[in-house]
């Protein structure tokens, strides 16, 4: 018996083809080939914590997860971030638009070092992985790469 799949457009290229691998990969060929130097991974959303939980592993750097306001209302944890704080950060998603994402990702690293007394954090780099659906360069002055 054939099981179905089951995913929408939006996530296809993470669920539904070998195309989640090569995303993967790809993230991974950037960062290395690039010598990109930095502590710890964030992202949000399923879109960004499947490939970057993989990264992150594979290059035995920390990871946080920003969680979304409706996530925290109807899951287990009301904690807005899980996982490290560090000095410094790539952000992964997959593709940035407006930029509201980011600008909640940084905002809550941000409240979080100053509420542990930390000193500022330095986001190194947004680095996305739809070419197609990417629309900005920077945001907040953050260097926008696609990989």
């Amino acid at each position: 018996m054939d099981y179905p799949r089951i995913c929408s457009l939006y996530h296809r290229s993470l669920f539904c083809d070998a195309t989640g691998l090569s995303v993967v990969d790809s993230l991974l060929h950037f960062i290395v080939s690039k010598e990109l130097e930095f502590d710890c991974i964030a992202c949000r959303g399923v879109s960004g914590v499947i490939p970057a939980a993989v990264v992150a592993w594979k290059l035995d750097k920390r990871l946080l997860v920003v969680r979304k306001e409706e996530e925290r209302r109807d899951s287990h944890s009301s904690s807005l971030l899980e996982g490290w704080l560090a000095p410094s950060y790539i952000i992964i998603d997959d593709f940035v638009s407006m930029g509201g994402t980011i600008r909640a990702i940084t905002a809550a690293i941000e409240e979080a070092h100053r509420g542990y007394n930390l000193p500022s954090p330095d986001f190194r780099l947004i680095l996305v992985y739809e070419r197609e659906r990417n629309r900005l360069t920077n945001c907040s002055g953050i260097p926008i790469v696609v990989a």
